[in-house]
Formats: C-alpha cells, structure tokens, sequence
C-alpha cells in the first residue's frame, strides 16, 4: 500500500507567491486534501507542513475520520529565512526530506510513495496507481521535447525511498529561484537519461491552482495528454 505524501506551507514565507492569506491558504490546502481522502481510493495519507500550523492538521482529521482513512500529520518550523531567499522549491524539498525521517508511516512502508503538493489533486490517481508496478520511478517533463527549458513536473511524482534519497534528497539545497535555478531544473539535470526513471501511464491530471501565478492547472491537461500520447514528456 503506497503512501500519499502532501506538502504544505500554511504560512507563505515566499515573496513570488500570489496567494498570502493564512487563512486562505489553509482553506485551500483543506479542500484538496479533503478531496484526496473523498474522491481517491487512498488509505495512507502524510501531511508534513513546514510552519509549525496545527489548525490544518485539526481540520484534516476530521475529515479523515468520516471517511474511515488514515492520515498523519506532521508540522514544524522550517527554514523560513531559506525559503525567502531561495524560493519556494527549497521549501519543497525541505519539507520531503523531513518527512522521510520523521514520519512513521513512511518508514513503516520503506518502498515507494507519492508525492503531491498539498494544494493540488490528481484526477486520474485511481488509474494512474492501478497501472504502475510499486518498484518504479515515475516522473513527467513539465514542457515538451520542442522546447528547450526541460524540467521535471516537481508537483506530483511516485518514487522509491532510496532512490530519492541517493538521486533527489539534496536537490533542493542548489535551488535558487532569483537565478533561474528551479526545483524542477535540478530534478531534471539529476534524472535525465537515467534508465530507472519513466514517465507515468497515464498524464496525471492536475487540478487546482498555482499559488504562485494563479493559473489553472487543469485547463492545459486536455492538450497535454495529446502529447503525451507521442510519447513526449519523458524525463
């Protein structure tokens, strides 16, 4: 049984990012994770937010409960200074570190995990979950091969615990958003050409809005699966 990781940052620590509301911010986390637990056959569910907020785990809970699913959720004061300064991709990936090594669950389950950013959905998960073998790494290019700024889709991917730990677990520490230097350039210049890594069965349809630019998500998934379809979007 694969592991659900969502990230979350409550508070926004990041000045590029549009929405800055705590309040506004936790009620969006609350919808979609709520729709996880509701619209998705997931059964082991990780929230680690990085603002030490506990009203988002109370919510959660609750939710939780009325659909008979487990979730843990984990909460702590992470480097907000960092984040500022780099970006919210560092963020990211501090927050997936510390989740491998404080979450029961994770270490209970040593194999592979989903991860999602907690804002969002995956339409298709069900789907997408019944058709990968649990040994895989699966990620996807967040632009096509006609393009030349290639980056891997940072917002939701399934991968083995040891192989994020050897390949992915310092990415984060070289982001530098002001400079061009993404999250989701260094997961790409980490994993391009690497014969373990494969791109998803199905586009994952990805619901929701950036917290950054506001944009929605799934108004572009229509197009991109036709793509997807000619094989593009491969690591």
């Amino acid at each position: 049984m694969a592991t659900l990781l969502l990230t979350a940052s409550v508070v926004c620590n990041d000045p590029n990012t549009t929405l800055k509301s705590t309040d506004e911010r936790r009620q969006s986390y609350v919808n979609a994770i709520s729709d996880w637990l509701k619209k998705t056959s997931v059964e082991n569910v990780v929230i680690c937010e990085n603002t030490g907020d506990m009203g988002l785990g109370e919510a959660v809970h609750e939710v939780a409960a009325t659909q008979n699913k487990y979730v843990e959720y984990i909460t702590y004061i992470g480097d907000a200074a960092m984040v500022h300064l780099r970006g919210k991709g560092y963020g990211d990936g501090e927050i997936i570190e510390y989740a491998l090594d404080n979450s029961k669950a994770l270490k209970e389950g040593a194999g592979g995990f989903f991860k999602a950013t907690g804002r969002l959905n995956v339409a298709n998960f069900d789907e997408i979950k019944r058709r990968i073998r649990g040994n895989e790494n699966c990620f996807n290019l967040m632009s096509t091969v006609f393009r030349r700024d290639r980056q891997v889709d940072t917002r939701f991917f399934y991968v083995q615990q040891d192989y994020y730990r050897d390949k992915l677990l310092a990415a984060y520490k070289s982001v530098d958003d002001r400079n061009g230097h993404y999250l989701e350039r260094q997961f790409y210049s980490v994993l391009t050409g690497d014969p373990h890594v494969k791109k998803f069965p199905r586009l994952p349809e990805i619901v929701g809005a950036s917290a950054t630019m506001g944009e929605n998500y799934r108004a572009k998934s229509r197009l991109r699966a036709m793509f997807y379809s000619f094989g593009l979007y491969r690591v």
